[in-house]
C-alpha cells in the first residue's frame, strides 16, 4: 500500500514511517508539497486546514488526523473537503492496522 503523510511535526512523520515500515511511506510537511502524488491513503493532519484536506482528497483517500477529539463543525468541514475518515494522534500500530483494514489493505504490509 502507497501511503502520504501529511504533517509539519517531522518527528511525527518519522514516527509514522516507522510505524508503516511494511508499506510505501512517503511524507511531506504540508499540503503544497504533494504535488502530483498518488497512492493509496493520505494521513492529513487537521492543521493542514480545509484547503489541505481538498487537495489531498484530489490525490486519494484522505483520513484526517487530529491531537484532539475534533468538534462536530471540524468533522462536517473534513468530510466535505474529502475526508473519509479521521483518527485521534498519535496513531499506535494497532490504529494503523484498523485504519489499513477500513480503508485499503490488510493491516500487516499487503
Amino acid at each position: 500500500m502507497r501511503i502520504l503523510v501529511v504533517d509539519s511535526d517531522p518527528l511525527y512523520r518519522r514516527l509514522c514511517q516507522r510505524v508503516l515500515q511494511n508499506h510505501e511511506v512517503d511524507t511531506v510537511a504540508t499540503y503544497r508539497q504533494v504535488g502530483a502524488w498518488t497512492g493509496d491513503l493520505i494521513l492529513v493532519d487537521t492543521r493542514q486546514g480545509g484547503k489541505g484536506v481538498g487537495v489531498c482528497a484530489k490525490r486519494g483517500r484522505v483520513i484526517v488526523l487530529s491531537a484532539k477529539q475534533p468538534s462536530v463543525a471540524e468533522l462536517v468541514a473534513a468530510r466535505n473537503a474529502g475526508a473519509v475518515d479521521y483518527a485521534i494522534k498519535p496513531l499506535n500500530e494497532a490504529g494503523i492496522a484498523a485504519l489499513l483494514r477500513q480503508w485499503g489493505g490488510s493491516g500487516n504490509g499487503a
